[in-house]
């Protein structure tokens, strides 16, 4: 007769309370809050609690999908944040990946969770749209749902149907930064995400990211990186294959 495993319901709580907010400081961009709720958690929850009645293998199964449910609370704080649909769809698609590989519930409970929250509330600082105006907030929507089209300043002032001189004017004064930098860090961290997933033809990508112009498409990604393609490619390489 199977054993039933036993419930503590008052430290399930406190585990269902973390996860809340864990949430709220994504979805708030509390990068510093990100970083203490993980000293917490390790404080109060040294061992990971994915069944640890059941054998190895099956342990490991739980675990990959307790961090798949983790990575969609996460998912979802960083869209409340106001992070756009395609950033999140290509982080998560990385770590869908990353989870269903790992081999280790240790590296899962602890690398991956908290590897997962720092980016996640780190993609919210960098791309959320919440601060800005609405027109503000429309034009970067659109930017990052048609980040492989033309997005010169022309072409966005007719389809937001406002003057070029406005809108330039408009968007440098709310993001600090002229609309042609904001494409390009738009497009070039998708790049990075994209080596994150393996992906490392440089004129399919170049195509993907609307960059006419593979060798300049490199030149962009040197000077907002500080790496080449193929040094960040590297480093990616030998980040993952450590785990």
């Amino acid at each position: 007769m199977e054993q039933k495993r036993e419930v503590n319901p008052v430290r399930l709580e406190m585990r269902y309370a973390l996860e809340d907010d864990f949430q709220q400081a994504i979805t708030t961009g509390n990068r510093k809050k990100v970083e203490a709720l993980l000293e917490y958690r390790l404080k109060m929850f040294p061992n990971p609690d994915c069944c640890p009645q059941d054998p190895a293998t099956d342990k490991l199964r739980s675990c990959k999908n307790k961090m798949v449910s983790i990575e969609t609370i996460f998912r979802l704080g960083a869209r409340r944040g106001g992070v756009p649909a395609l950033a999140l769809y290509s982080m998560s698609s990385r770590y869908a990946v990353m989870i269903e590989e790992s081999t280790s519930v240790q590296f899962l409970y602890q690398k991956i969770f908290s590897q997962m929250a720092l980016e996640y509330v780190d993609l919210v600082l960098d791309l959320s749209v919440t601060g800005y105006s609405q027109a503000i907030q429309q034009v970067i929507v659109y930017i990052c749902s048609h980040i492989s089209e033309d997005l010169s300043l022309d072409q966005l002032s007719l389809v937001h149907r406002v003057n070029a001189a406005h809108l330039s004017r408009k968007f440098k004064q709310e993001t600090g930064m002229t609309l042609n930098s904001y494409i390009n860090n738009q497009r070039i961290g998708l790049a990075k995400l994209y080596l994150e997933n393996g992906q490392h033809d440089l004129y399919d990508m170049a195509g993907r990211l609307g960059f006419s112009n593979p060798d300049y498409f490199g030149k962009v990604f040197k000077k907002i990186t500080g790496m080449t393609l193929t040094q960040y490619a590297r480093n990616v390489r030998i980040r993952q294959s450590s785990k």
